[in-house]
């Protein structure tokens, strides 16, 4: 499995991704990315993970105020 393979390496995994839109929610194929600790200790579960990540339309990161200009 690539998943697995890319696991393997020591600080790289292939993980697939969903980015959720105000409108659309959309799937990735699994690419290469630093891994981190919780995914290093569980990679024999990495098959059972998925990164998400809540984005404009544009697939640009949102960002949140609090109300008060911070």
């Amino acid at each position: 499995m690539q998943i697995m393979q890319a696991a393997e390496k020591n600080d790289l995994l292939r993980q697939r991704k969903v980015l959720i839109t105000p409108t659309l929610i959309k799937y990735t194929q699994g690419h290469e990315e630093e891994s981190n600790r919780v995914i290093r200790k569980f990679k024999t579960l990495l098959p059972n993970f998925i990164r998400l990540a809540f984005v404009n339309e544009d697939n640009d990161k949102g960002y949140y105020f609090n109300g008060d200009g911070c």
